[in-house]
C-alpha cells in the first residue's frame, strides 16, 4: 500500500513542479505580476518569495493613437530622420514620435490618400539655382489616378505635383539613386521614372543621361519594358561569362525574383524577400525569408529557416541561426536593415530581431500592446515603430528595440598608435588604419560593436583619410609614406600618395591611380609643448550623396615665409573619373574646414589664411591712427620742437586694437583665418561670408544645421584661451558663444558633434568632461560616464558618433574599444 502511495504523491509533486515551471518561464506582463503581488501580500502568513528566474517585462508605451484613413491598413511614410507623413481620415499629417499634436502638410488636400511603398528620400544637395530637402511620394487622388508629390520636409509643404498617366496608380517605388525612382503599376503593367531635377517633378527617359537612370536601372537588375527606355534585357538570358543576379525586378509585375534557387525551392511560390543594403548601388545581399510551395505528393510545404545568398560560393545558404523559442523566422516580417530582420507575433506582443552578421538573436526590451496584425517602420539605429492594427484598440503606435549589446570592452589586434589614420564612415562604424613602416593594418569597426580585420594596405600609409561611398566600399587617401612622421614632415620626401578602395564584397583593396592628394595636417588646439597638436587630423574634406569627394587640394605645409605660394583650390573626385579642380579660393588657406551647410552650399572655415586683416581690424586701426595723428598734431602746437640733444618726450598713443589680435609679422604669409568662404555652385566660384569673431579654430555642423567653431587664442593651452561660436544654417552671420567653462591651462584633446551637442574630450588627467548644448547655447560640464572603461587615467583617444542617429558613442583607447549610449551615464 506504501508504493501506490509514494508514487502517487511523487507524480502529484511532479505535476506542481512542471506548472511551476512553466509559470516561471511564462514572463507575466507588468500587471500581472503586480496583481499576483497583491494577492500573494494579501495571503494570512505570507512570507517573501524566492526571486523569480525570469526577467519581468514591460510593456511599450503607446506613443500615439492615430485615426488612420483606413484602420485597417495603416500607411505611413518617413519624410525626414525623424519625422513621418500619416494617412489619417482628416488627411496627410505629420507626425513626430513624442510630440503631443500632428502637423497639417501644407498645400495637402483632405482628399489625398498616401500609397504605401512609394516614398524616396533625397539628400539636401544644391543643384543649379535649387535647393532640395524632402522626399517624393505618391497619392491617390481619385479611384483611378494618382500623382507624384514633393514634400519638403524643411517647410512641411508639398511644394511640387505632377499629374500621373490616367488609370496609373503605382503599386511601389524603387529608389534608383538619390532623388530618382521607378514608379511600377502592378495593375497597368506599366514602369516609368521619376526624378526631382533643377526644382521639378519630371518623368525621365534615355535621353537624360546627365541623371545616368539608364545605368541606375541595370544596377538595380531591372528588366522589363520601362516607358522611356524601352525592354531592358533580363540578365536571365546573358551569357555564362556574366551569370544572372541573385535578385532581379520585373518591371512588368511589380515584384522581386529569386534566381539560382536550390530545389524544391526553385519551383516555389509566393516567395518574400528581404533585401538588405537595398541604397548601396552594387552591394545587395539578399535574404529569402520565406517561402510556401506545393511538393510532388500535393503537400503544403513551408521555408523552415532562411537563405541568404553566399557571394563567394555563388548559391543560396540556409542561414545557422536556430530558432527562437517562440518566434519562427519564417514570422521574419518585411523589414530588415543594417543586418537585422524583425519577427514578431503581434498577438502575444513579442518580438525578436535576427543578426544576420553573427546568426544569432536579439531579444526585443519591451513586448508591444497584444493586437491582431502590424506593420513595422524603421525608426532610429536599431528600433522599429510598430504601427498596431486591431479592432478593439485601432490607431496605436510603439517603438520597439531589441536589447542593446553588452557595454564591453573589445581588444584591438595592434591598438591606436599616434600614426594611425581614423576613418569616420558616417552611422557604418569606423575604419582604423595603422601605419607602420611595412604594412598598413585596417581594422573596421561597425554599429554591433564587432570589429573585423581587413587586409592590409598594399603600402604602408600613415594619417590616411577617407570617405564611405554609396556602394558599401571605403575610400582612403592623403596618408604619408611609412617612414615619414606627421610632426617632422619637412624631413621627408612627400610629394603625393596614390588613393586606395576596399571593395567589401571581394575582400580586397583597389588601387585608385586616379586619385593622387598629398598629406595636409587639421588646425591643431594646441601648440607649444604638447603632444596633441599632431593628432587633429585635415578637416577639408567631405563626401556627398555617397559618390563625390570634394576637397582642399594638399600641397603639403605651404611655407608660411615663401612669398609665393600654390593657390588653394577645391577638388572634385568620383569613381571612374580623375582628381579635377573645381574653383579657387579667394585667398590661398590653411588646414581650413571645409562644411556642407544645410542649404547644399559647401563653405570654407577657420584654420589659417593670406588674407587681409578683417573689416573690423581695418576700421579699429584707421580710427587708431587718426588719434595718433591728432595727437601728434596737437603736441607739436602746444610745445617747441625739441633740438638735437633733447629726447622727445612721444605721446601717449592709444592701446592696439584688441580685433587686431591675429596681426603677424611682415614676412609671414599666413594667419590664423577671421575670414571664410561659401562656394556659389551655378557659378563655380568662391563668395566672401562673414568675419567670425574669433580667429582659426575648427568648424563642424551639427544636427539642426548649424555651424559650430572652436579654437585657442594663443599658441598652448597654458598661455590662451578656448573660444567658441556659432553660426545660423545658412551661415548668414556668427554668434559669439559664452566663455569656455574651464580656466585657463585645460588641453582639450578632440572634440566631436553628437547631434546638436558637442562633446569635448580633456587631456588626462581629468575626471571630468564638457559639453556645448546648441539648443539652449550653453556650457556644461559633467561627470565621466559611471560605466565602461573612460576614466581620469584612461582617456579614450578617439570618440565618435557609431550610427547616423547619434545614440550611441564609439570610444577607441590605446589598446581596446567600447560602445556608450548618448547622453553618457
Amino acid at each position: 500500500m506504501r508504493k501506490p502511495l509514494l508514487a502517487l504523491v511523487l507524480t502529484i509533486l511532479c505535476v506542481v513542479a512542471w506548472k511551476v515551471r512553466w509559470a516561471v518561464l511564462e514572463e507575466p506582463t507588468r500587471s500581472e505580476f503586480e496583481a499576483r503581488e497583491a494577492e500573494r501580500l494579501a495571503t494570512p502568513g505570507a512570507v517573501p518569495a524566492a526571486v523569480a528566474s525570469a526577467p519581468v517585462v514591460d510593456t511599450a508605451e503607446v506613443l500615439a493613437t492615430i485615426d488612420w484613413a483606413d484602420p485597417a491598413n495603416p500607411v505611413a511614410l518617413p519624410i525626414s530622420g525623424t519625422q513621418f507623413l500619416l494617412d489619417t481620415r482628416a488627411g496627410p499629417r505629420v507626425w513626430s514620435p513624442g510630440a503631443p499634436t500632428l502637423s497639417p502638410l501644407g498645400g495637402a488636400p483632405a482628399h489625398w490618400r498616401l500609397l504605401e511603398d512609394t516614398h524616396m528620400p533625397a539628400s539636401s544637395t544644391t543643384r543649379p539655382g535649387v535647393f532640395m530637402n524632402g522626399m517624393m511620394f505618391a497619392v491617390r487622388t481619385g479611384a483611378t489616378s494618382a500623382e507624384m508629390i514633393w514634400a519638403d520636409s524643411r517647410d512641411l509643404a508639398a511644394t511640387r505635383r505632377m499629374p500621373l498617366p490616367e488609370g496609373f496608380v503605382p503599386d511601389l517605388l524603387l529608389p534608383l539613386a538619390t532623388s530618382v525612382g521607378l514608379l511600377c503599376s502592378a495593375a497597368q503593367q506599366r514602369s516609368l521614372v521619376v526624378a526631382f531635377h533643377e526644382g521639378e517633378l519630371v518623368r525621365l527617359s534615355k535621353t537624360t543621361v546627365q541623371l545616368g537612370a539608364l545605368q541606375q536601372l541595370q544596377a538595380r537588375s531591372v528588366f522589363g519594358i520601362v516607358e522611356g527606355f524601352g525592354a531592358l534585357a533580363n540578365p536571365m538570358l546573358g551569357s555564362l561569362q556574366y551569370p544572372a543576379p541573385p535578385v532581379q525586378f520585373d518591371a512588368q509585375r511589380c515584384r522581386w525574383q529569386a534566381n539560382h534557387l536550390p530545389e524544391p525551392l526553385a519551383r516555389a511560390e509566393d516567395l518574400s524577400l528581404l533585401l538588405n543594403s537595398m541604397n548601396a548601388l552594387g552591394n545587395v545581399e539578399p535574404a529569402i525569408t520565406a517561402a510556401a510551395w506545393t511538393d510532388a505528393a500535393g503537400q503544403r510545404r513551408t521555408l523552415a529557416r532562411p537563405l541568404y545568398w553566399n557571394i563567394d560560393a555563388r548559391a543560396w545558404r540556409e542561414r545557422a541561426a536556430p530558432d527562437l523559442p517562440g518566434l519562427e523566422p519564417a514570422a521574419l516580417r518585411g523589414l530588415v536593415y543594417d543586418g537585422l530582420a524583425v519577427t514578431a507575433d503581434p498577438p502575444s506582443g513579442r518580438y525578436a530581431f535576427l543578426d544576420a552578421r553573427e546568426e544569432q538573436w536579439r531579444a526585443a526590451s519591451l513586448r508591444a500592446p497584444p493586437a491582431r496584425a502590424v506593420k513595422l517602420l524603421r525608426y532610429g539605429p536599431e528600433g522599429v515603430l510598430a504601427l498596431l492594427i486591431d479592432d478593439q484598440k485601432p490607431g496605436r503606435i510603439v517603438r520597439i528595440e531589441p536589447v542593446p549589446p553588452k557595454n564591453t570592452a573589445s581588444p584591438m589586434p595592434d591598438g591606436l598608435g599616434d600614426e594611425d589614420g581614423v576613418v569616420p564612415l558616417q552611422g557604418i562604424g569606423v575604419l582604423l588604419v595603422g601605419g607602420h613602416e611595412r604594412l598598413s593594418n585596417a581594422f573596421l569597426i561597425v554599429p554591433d560593436a564587432k570589429g573585423s580585420v581587413l587586409h592590409p594596405l598594399p603600402e604602408s600609409l600613415k594619417r590616411v583619410s577617407g570617405v564611405p561611398l554609396m556602394d558599401g566600399s571605403i575610400v582612403v587617401f592623403g596618408g604619408l609614406p611609412g617612414t615619414c612622421f606627421s610632426s617632422a614632415t619637412d624631413q621627408c620626401s612627400l610629394g603625393v600618395a596614390p588613393g586606395y578602395r576596399w571593395l567589401p564584397v571581394r575582400q580586397r583593396w583597389e588601387r585608385l591611380h586616379d586619385l593622387k592628394v598629398a598629406y595636409a595636417p587639421g588646425e591643431a588646439l594646441d601648440g607649444g609643448n604638447s603632444n596633441i597638436s599632431s593628432a587633429w587630423p585635415r578637416n577639408d574634406f567631405l563626401v556627398r550623396e555617397g559618390a563625390e569627394l570634394l576637397l582642399l587640394d594638399g600641397d603639403g605645409e605651404r611655407s608660411n615665409h615663401h612669398p609665393e605660394g600654390q593657390p588653394t583650390r577645391l577638388m572634385r573626385w568620383q569613381l571612374g573619373g580623375s582628381l579635377q579642380p573645381v574653383a579657387r579660393t579667394m585667398v590661398d588657406r590653411q588646414r581650413a574646414s571645409l562644411v556642407e551647410l544645410a542649404d547644399g552650399r559647401l563653405a570654407v572655415i577657420g584654420g589659417l589664411a593670406s588674407e587681409p586683416a578683417s573689416p573690423a581690424c581695418q576700421r579699429c586701426e584707421a580710427q587708431r591712427q587718426a588719434e595718433i595723428s591728432r595727437l601728434k598734431a596737437r603736441q607739436a602746437r602746444a610745445a617747441p620742437r625739441p633740438t638735437d640733444e633733447e629726447v622727445s618726450s612721444g605721446i601717449d598713443e592709444p592701446p592696439p586694437c584688441s580685433v587686431c589680435s591675429e596681426t603677424i609679422g611682415p614676412r609671414e604669409r599666413f594667419r590664423r583665418a577671421r575670414s571664410c568662404e561659401i562656394f556659389d555652385e551655378a557659378n563655380e566660384r568662391f563668395l566672401p561670408g562673414p568675419w567670425a569673431h574669433h580667429a582659426g579654430g575648427r568648424a563642424v555642423r551639427l544636427a539642426n544645421g548649424r555651424i559650430f567653431k572652436f579654437g585657442l587664442e594663443g599658441w598652448a593651452a597654458s598661455d590662451g584661451v578656448y573660444v567658441a561660436e556659432t553660426a545660423d544654417a545658412r551661415l548668414g552671420g556668427w554668434t559669439a558663444a559664452p566663455p569656455f567653462p574651464l580656466p585657463q591651462g585645460t588641453r582639450v584633446t578632440q572634440f566631436v558633434a553628437v547631434g546638436s551637442q558637442v562633446l569635448f574630450v580633456l587631456d588626462r588627467p581629468e575626471d571630468r568632461l564638457v559639453i556645448w548644448d546648441d539648443e539652449t547655447r550653453s556650457w556644461r560640464v559633467e561627470s565621466l560616464p559611471s560605466s565602461g572603461l573612460w576614466g581620469p587615467r584612461n582617456i579614450p583617444r578617439v570618440a565618435l558618433p557609431l550610427t547616423a542617429a547619434a545614440d550611441r558613442l564609439l570610444l577607441i583607447h590605446d589598446r581596446d574599444y567600447e560602445i556608450q549610449r548618448w547622453p553618457l551615464r
